[in-house]
């Protein structure tokens, strides 16, 4: 009789907190504004981010043809040393490109992940670009 009662009373105060922390409309409304705004705030990040890797695909396209462009003329020696520069690119191509597709799969859940660990790898493929292409420029230059 006693867990009869315990019950009883367990009910009635799960009831009374429900009905308690029921959303007024109002509340609801704003919550779902709130949700509406983190959620275009995502998708805007997102492609913004995506914006940013497709350059870098087209930036290491540009050095590739750029080193197809003037290596035709340099020795064989050098050609070597710029096909390995190419070779790089192309790995570093491909990493981007799976980095664009984990992009595509992303929800808002795993976004701050992706964000965080994609930061330092887009940073230290931007500075090596940069540096290819100076290369590119000194080793070519006339």
């Amino acid at each position: 009789m006693k867990t009869m009662k315990n019950y009883l009373i367990a009910a009635a105060l799960g009831a009374g907190v429900f009905l308690f922390t029921q959303c007024t409309p109002e509340q609801q409304s704003e919550a779902n504004t709130e949700a509406a705004e983190i959620s275009a705030e995502w998708q805007k990040e997102k492609a913004e981010l995506k914006a940013d890797w497709e350059r870098m695909v087209a930036e290491i396209d540009e050095k590739l043809e750029r080193i197809d462009e003037k290596s035709q003329y340099a020795s064989e020696e050098i050609d070597q040393k710029w096909q390995e520069t190419k070779d790089h690119l192309v790995n570093e191509k491909a990493k981007v490109k799976r980095n664009l597709n984990g992009l595509e799969n992303t929800t808002e859940d795993t976004w701050d992940a992706f964000k965080r660990d994609t930061k330092d790898t887009f940073k230290d493929l931007k500075s090596d670009l940069d540096k290819i292409g100076d290369d590119i420029e000194k080793a070519f230059e006339g």
